[in-house]
Parts: structure tokens; C-alpha cells; sequence
């Protein structure tokens, strides 16, 4: 009975199978499966809606096509990328290649006509060339004795003759190539003293009657091996026009003593680099007609004023008033000697006592003092009466500026004093001279400072000072006064009033007076915010004929002719 309701339920739930069949047969028929979905009684745990069904069956086709077709079309993307790369880059490399043979066809021409050029060259010119390379050597230079640097000097020749034939033949034709002879004894053994000899024989072969020069250092004592090197430059010296020896020390037994102790006829400079004072009192090149002779340390040396009418620069000598060498020096050189320049580098001055009468030294001509350190220069002044001085330079730096400026005013009277340089001069000092003790020297016509600080006042002051008339005649201060020099390493005040100097141009413009700072020709650097006023109203000078147009040579501290 429970089976038989149950049967009765179902079959009340439930269509039978021809029902069922009728009606999927009939929707078929009558507009697909969307209809059979409103008409038939779904279950949806037995039964699927018909486009479920072919969404079912569809969408896995779908799935497995769209990877494949992703994937074709990034292949034809990678494709097209490629070849826009390779066809940018194939027109990268045809633009590369037309711009190499531009490049070659100017450079191709450009290599013939140089090598044509040194080609067609004559072995004079180029003989020419290889003298100009030739090391400078006066006494006022001091050239670098660093052994890399002898050695290049000593390769040079060789290495010109060795670049190619026509050079081979244009350094043999040129003997003046060979004329530089250097040689350090330091790298001299007992070994190596023949191969040094050939070398000084070749130069000096090579350079046949061509004049020479000759360098030679030595730092260590005097060896047997020597006399054979210094044999050969002894018989060559005779034609020697400049000589440079750096050496620890000189004694009285050394066999540089013979060399410096040769005649020398055309010799010109001579230079002697000595780390202490000589224990040789001989004469460097007494009978010789020297134009400029450079001795460091010379204390011991003999100065006798025979060959003394030159340029003499002595280095660190020992000038205190009462010393050997300091009497000698002003005897035997500045008391003696005739058209004088004389330099003192460094020198000196410890406390002594001070003659009573002044030396009158009438040959110097030339006096240039260089002093760092603070030193009694004043006391050196009073000993010398220089009445045909013309050329005057005081240089140094702060720590000495009261030293050099005493010495200036210690000097007797200077009649004949053209050229004052000073330089290094402190604040306070270069007010001293600005105002006082400048306008004592009628004869002056060149005034050249460097390395000082120009304050307002003093400038204004000096300024005024030149550009009054002074007295009944109505002379103006230093009335010779042609030129004024502020070099480079002058700082001026920035309220520095370039008018007053424009002002002083003005007044004196008929004298012919130029003003020259900072090497700028007439225009005027006197703090940045007044450079380009003070420049035009100088152009504006110089276009209305106040004043002439001056080269650069014009300013240039003065020196004796």
C-alpha cells in the first residue's frame, strides 16, 4: 500500500515518458529549446536547459582556440618588430657608412698635404725647428735637475735623428741640434765613465764649431774618473756661450776648479748652484767677458771687478756690514766695478758695525733686491752712496716691507733714479711711500707696485699729490713721472674711486702720463661695480685725443737699454 501511494505521488510530480517525448518533439518544432524551458516542468537536479547544454559543449572549443590565437598574434607582432629593427638599424649603418667616406675624403687630402708638406720641407727649416727645441740656458734660469729630466735632454737629439730618414738627415745637417751638452757625474762609475765619454764626443762632433751650451751636476764627491769627462768639456769651452753647474760644493782641490778656472771667450752667462759656500776662492771664469753671472752661496768665492760689468746675481750672501764677505763684496765688486747690475737674492744682514763714510759705488747702475724675512736692510743703506743708479726694485712680501722700505729711504740722494719697482709692500708702507717718500725722486719716471693692498685714501691721496703743482715754479710732484703700474696681484678696496685717477690722467694728459692696472691698457679695475664706467670714460679719453693709444709693451717695468 506505501508502494502504490508512493507510485500514485510520483506519477502526479512527474510526466510520463510520452508526455515528456510529445512535448520536446512539439517545442523542436515550434521555436527551439527557449520555449520547451516555459512549457516543460524542470527539475533542475535531472534536467539541463538546452542552451546550457551547447554553452557546455561550446566553451571548451572557445578556451582551447583563444591561447592558439593569442599566440599567433604576438609571433606576428615579434615579426614586425623585428624587421622595423632591422630596417632602422640597416639605415643607422648606411648613414654610419656615408658619413665614415665623408670623413675619409676630407682626411685622405688633408694627410697628403702635411706629408707632402714635411716632405717638401728643406733640412734647414727643419734643422731650424730642432734648434728652437733646443734647451734655454741663461743664468736667470734655473733649469730641473731631476734625473728624468737630464735624461730627456740627453735623449733629445738622438730621438729626432731616429723619427725618419729625412729627420736622420736634417738633425746631422743642423749642428746646432748637438750643441746643448749635459751631464750628471752622479750616474758616472768607473764602468760607465768611457760610455759617457763617447757620449760627449759624439755631441761634440756633431755640433762641429756651432756655439754650445754646457750643464753639468754633481752631488757627490770628486772621483778619478772625472778628469776625463771634464778633459773633453775643458777643450770645448772656448766656444761655450752659456754655463750651468749644479754642485753640493766646491773645494779647493776639485777638479771642478780647472774647469772654472778656463778661458772662456764667447762664454756670456754663467750660472753656479751651490748648496753651501765655496772652500774655493778662486775666480769662476776670470779672464772670460761674462754678460750675466748667478752664483748661489758665493761666500769665499773672489769677485774681483775685472769681469764684474755685467749682470751679478748673488743668492743668499752673507752682507752684514764688518763681514769677509761683505767688504770684499763692496770693495772688490760695488766700489770697483763699472755698468753694474746687481741682484741679491735673499741676502743676509745680521747687526755689525756701520762705517762712518758712506762706499761710492758709481758703476751700479742696476740694484734688485729679493727678501722674504724681515732683515736690517737699512743698515746695508747706509754704507752705500749710488750716484748713478737708475733702475731700483724692492720685492719681497709683508713679513720684509718695512726692511726694503727703510732701505729706500736710507739710500743717499738717487739723481739718477728712472725705475722704481716695489712689491709686497704692506698697507702702512705703501701709505709711507704714496706720500712721503715718492715725491723725493725728481728723476723718476717709472713706478711699478705689485702684491699690495691699495686702500681708498692712499689711492685718492696719491692721486691728488701727482696731479697739483707744487712751489712757485708750479712743478708737479715727481714732474718726470710717464707711467704708473698696478700689476695683476693688487687688490684694491672695493670703494676705490676710479675718478680721481681719471681726474689725475686728466690734469696731467699733457705730460703724457699713462696709468696702467692690472695690465688693462687704460681701462681701470678698481672693484668689479666700477669697471665698466671707468673703461668707458678712458675709451672716451683716448677717442678725444687726451690721450694717445697705448700698446701693452708701454707698461712694462723699465730696463736699461
Amino acid at each position: 500500500m506505501c508502494a502504490t501511494a508512493t507510485a500514485e505521488s510520483q506519477d502526479t510530480t512527474s510526466p510520463d515518458a510520452s508526455t515528456l517525448e510529445n512535448f520536446q518533439i512539439w517545442a523542436t518544432c515550434n521555436g527551439g529549446a527557449t520555449i520547451l524551458g516555459h512549457f516543460i516542468y524542470r527539475d533542475t537536479e535531472r534536467f539541463v536547459d538546452a542552451p546550457v547544454v551547447a554553452s557546455a559543449y561550446v566553451r571548451p572549443e572557445n578556451e582551447r582556440a583563444e591561447p592558439v590565437g593569442i599566440q599567433n598574434r604576438l609571433q606576428q607582432a615579434e615579426l614586425a618588430h623585428g624587421d622595423t629593427t632591422f630596417r632602422t638599424r640597416d639605415a643607422e649603418g648606411s648613414q654610419d657608412a656615408s658619413s665614415q667616406q665623408e670623413v675619409l675624403l676630407y682626411a685622405q687630402p688633408a694627410r697628403r698635404v702635411l706629408s707632402r708638406g714635411v716632405g717638401a720641407m728643406p733640412l734647414e727649416i727643419l734643422g731650424d725647428i730642432f734648434e728652437f727645441c733646443r734647451p734655454y740656458m741663461p743664468a736667470s734660469v734655473e733649469l730641473r735637475g731631476r734625473p728624468e729630466d737630464i735624461l730627456a735632454r740627453q735623449h733629445q737629439p738622438f730621438r729626432l735623428a731616429s723619427v725618419c730618414w729625412q729627420w736622420r738627415a736634417a738633425a746631422f745637417a743642423c749642428a746646432a741640434v748637438w750643441g746643448h751638452m749635459e751631464l750628471s757625474l752622479d750616474n758616472v762609475t768607473g764602468e760607465t765613465s768611457s760610455i759617457w765619454a763617447a757620449f760627449l764626443e759624439t755631441c761634440s762632433e756633431r755640433s762641429k764649431q756651432t756655439p754650445l751650451t754646457i750643464r753639468l751636476s754633481r752631488h757627490r764627491g770628486s772621483e778619478p774618473y772625472d778628469h776625463q769627462l771634464l778633459a773633453i768639456l775643458i777643450s770645448h769651452m772656448p766656444r761655450c756661450i752659456a754655463f750651468h753647474l749644479d754642485v753640493h760644493r766646491i773645494l779647493s782641490d776639485d777638479s771642478l776648479s780647472q774647469l772654472l778656472s778656463v778661458r772662456a771667450d764667447n762664454l756670456e752667462s754663467a750660472r753656479l748652484d751651490m748648496n753651501v759656500p765655496a772652500g774655493w776662492n778662486g775666480q769662476p771664469f776670470a779672464h772670460s767677458p761674462l754678460g750675466e753671472l748667478y752664483i748661489a752661496h758665493p761666500g769665499g768665492m773672489s769677485l774681483e771687478p775685472h769681469n764684474c760689468s755685467c749682470n751679478i746675481v748673488l743668492q743668499h750672501l752673507d752682507i752684514t756690514p764688518g763681514n769677509v764677505d761683505a767688504t770684499q763684496f763692496f770693495d772688490e765688486v760695488l766700489r770697483c766695478g763699472d755698468d753694474l747690475g746687481i741682484t741679491l737674492e735673499y741676502p743676509l744682514v745680521r747687526p755689525g758695525p756701520v762705517p762712518l763714510t758712506r762706499i761710492t759705488c758709481a758703476g751700479v747702475e742696476e740694484l734688485h733686491f729679493e727678501l722674504d724675512d724681515d732683515a736690517a736692510l737699512e743698515r746695508v743703506a747706509h754704507q752705500l752712496d749710488l750716484p748713478n743708479l737708475q733702475d731700483l726694485s724692492l720685492n719681497g712680501y709683508d713679513e720684509s716691507s718695512n726692511s726694503r722700505l727703510a732701505f729706500l729711504t736710507g739710500l743717499g740722494p738717487l739723481p739718477k733714479l728712472v725705475s722704481l719697482t716695489v712689491s709686497g709692500l704692506s698697507p702702512k708702507d705703501f701709505s709711507r711711500l704714496a706720500t712721503k717718500v715718492l715725491f723725493g725722486f725728481e728723476t723718476l719716471q717709472y713706478l711699478s707696485v705689485d702684491r699690495t693692498d691699495i686702500k681708498r685714501g692712499v689711492l685718492s691721496r696719491l692721486c691728488t699729490t701727482l696731479g697739483a703743482r707744487q712751489g712757485s715754479d708750479s712743478l708737479w710732484m715727481c714732474p718726470n713721472l710717464v707711467c704708473v703700474r698696478f700689476g695683476r696681484e693688487c687688490e684694491f678696496d672695493g670703494n676705490c674711486d676710479e675718478g680721481t685717477v681719471i681726474q689725475l690722467v686728466e690734469q696731467r694728459s699733457k705730460k703724457g702720463l699713462k696709468i696702467c692696472m692690472k695690465y688693462m691698457g687704460l681701462s681701470l679695475t678698481l672693484g668689479e661695480k666700477c669697471r665698466l664706467d671707468c673703461e668707458a670714460k678712458f675709451v672716451t679719453y683716448q677717442s678725444s685725443s687726451l690721450l694717445p693709444v697705448y700698446s701693452e709693451s708701454d707698461f712694462m717695468p723699465y730696463t736699461l737699454k
